[in-house]
């Protein structure tokens, strides 16, 4: 039996990938959803004209205005092109108000585009309108309405605290991206420690499995099956083996922070959004009281991507994205951990990793250096390198990790207990490697959510090339070559 530990404990030295520092705990709040009727829309004002860049000016078909028009083969003429008469109702309508004409150019469908040097009020829009319409030869004159996204600001009670999916140094623009897609019809497999019950993420689930064969880590009474409940780590100092855990520890709840990350329900006036809303979470649970055994890990890669392992009926909602938040210090990738990866990847799963808190070049540590994935730095608010970070030439993209010495770190969902799980439904802010990378993995489903024929090698080259600048990097140069995640970028790149 003792060398079965050892043996145990070379494996289960994996590490979940979040930095020691848990702190700025926010309150519990329980699981009854307020029935407060939404605040009402803002409506404008009968009397505030539409924003508005001038006019557009149809003219009648058959018309000699409307021929002119055809023949502006640049199309930078614009009224210039029309006789005297339309030319002038255009000139005097504008002089009326005392504004100027920019710029003039022909448009599809006999339209004339003119821009002018200012905005108008209700009235002076009137005005105008009034005076061209009266050219015989004008069917009508339009303001040219400027659209703008119908994004609106999510009414998640804490939506103001989530700092990374904002358009800021460190935040990684999600707001922008969803004007463009938030990921639905995409799911994302999460291996981690499972899914405790939480009122903002169990919405946007599907089944996962408990991969965990050892049933003393599970901490469920048996080995494995297809309830992936997070059952709590909690455990007495050396209750797996001499030496680990060092101290007693309490349950964190990693896996559901990480899912709350990505998949939190949006818009739902409660608690906190996801990144990738519209996305679907598939909680496979790897890790528990004791770590994480690298073959529970790399079957668990093999189902969630639709692979085939045995004595578990193949996945029936296989992932697109499969988001790997633990790392193991280890100077090359295991053959195990690269065969699993590859065939993910050949069935068209992109794997996210975090490249781990150990402040150290990440090819030291796996799965960050296996080939075939993507891997996640962190950086904190102000878009530096975050003091735990892993780091170097193996780190595609840097995500939102938090760094708490200086500002926040992730707020996201956990359970409101320490020990088991109970119904209590809670936030707190984490830090860490692995809150970069279940960004990342949610900016990967907007991607494949707005372009479903994106292969893993084109989303790793989209989000490698659509980053922008690490503000600052204690770890030296060349350990920061990659950039931050902008998600708005990246989905609009995936879309062409």
């Amino acid at each position: 039996m003792k060398k079965s530990l050892t043996y145990s404990a070379a494996l289960a030295t994996l590490a979940v990938a979040i930095a020691p520092v848990i702190v700025d705990a926010v309150p519990s709040f329980g699981d009854d959803v307020s029935t407060e009727p939404a605040p009402a829309a803002a409506v404008t004002a009968i009397d505030e004209p539409a924003p508005s860049n001038g006019f557009i000016i149809s003219y009648k078909e058959g018309t000699s205005e409307a021929a002119a028009l055809n023949t502006d083969s640049g199309a930078e003429q614009g009224v210039d092109v029309l006789d005297d008469t339309s030319k002038a109702s255009v000139a005097e309508a504008v002089d009326g108000i005392d504004a100027t004409v920019t710029r003039s150019h022909a448009g599809a469908e006999q339209t004339a585009v003119v821009e002018l040097d200012r905005e108008l009020n209700a009235e002076e829009q009137a005005d105008v309108i009034a005076k061209i319409e009266a050219d015989e030869a004008v069917a009508a004159v339009e303001p040219n309405l400027i659209a703008t996204p119908e994004a609106v600001t999510p009414n998640d009670t804490y939506f103001s605290q989530q700092w990374a999916l904002a358009n800021n140094r460190g935040g990684a623009n999600f707001q922008s991206a969803w004007d463009y897609s938030k990921g639905n019809g995409v799911t994302v497999a999460v291996l981690d420690t499972g899914l405790a019950r939480h009122a903002d993420v169990m919405p946007n689930t599907v089944a996962g499995f408990d991969f965990i064969r050892d049933a003393k880590s599970a901490g469920d009474g048996d080995g494995r099956d297809s309830n992936p409940l997070d059952e709590g780590e909690a455990m007495a100092a050396n209750g797996c083996w001499k030496g680990f855990p060092a101290t007693t520890k309490k349950s964190g709840w990693h896996g559901t922070h990480v899912a709350g990350i990505i998949g939190a329900a949006q818009n739902n006036r409660y608690g906190v959004s996801g990144a990738a809303p519209g996305a679907k979470v598939q909680p496979l649970r790897v890790m528990g009281k004791c770590g994480g055994d690298a073959q529970d890990i790399v079957d668990a890669i093999t189902w969630a991507s639709g692979g085939d392992v045995p004595g578990i009926v193949r996945n029936p909602t296989p992932a697109a994205v499969i988001n790997l938040s633990l790392s193991s210090r280890s100077d090359t990738c295991p053959s195990y951990y690269q065969r699993a990866i590859d065939g993910a990847v050949s069935r068209g799963s992109t794997v996210v990793v975090a490249a781990g808190n150990a402040s150290i070049d990440a090819r030291k540590v796996a799965p960050a250096n296996c080939n075939n994935v993507i891997v996640v730095g962190a950086v904190g608010q102000k878009a530096g390198l975050a003091y735990y970070s892993n780091h170097g030439p193996k780190v595609d993209v840097f995500g939102p990790g938090g760094d708490q010495r200086y500002d926040r770190g992730i707020l996201s969902t956990v359970n409101g207990s320490s020990d088991r799980p109970n119904n209590t439904s809670a936030l707190q802010y984490l830090q860490g490697t692995s809150m970069a990378a279940p960004h990342v993995s949610a900016a990967v489903a907007l991607m494949k959510s707005a372009n479903p024929s994106l292969s893993p090698t084109q989303i790793r080259q989209i989000l490698r090339s659509s980053t922008k600048s690490v503000s600052s990097c204690w770890a030296g140069s060349g350990a920061c070559q990659a950039g931050v995640l902008d998600a708005a970028k990246a989905v609009r790149m995936a879309r062409g």
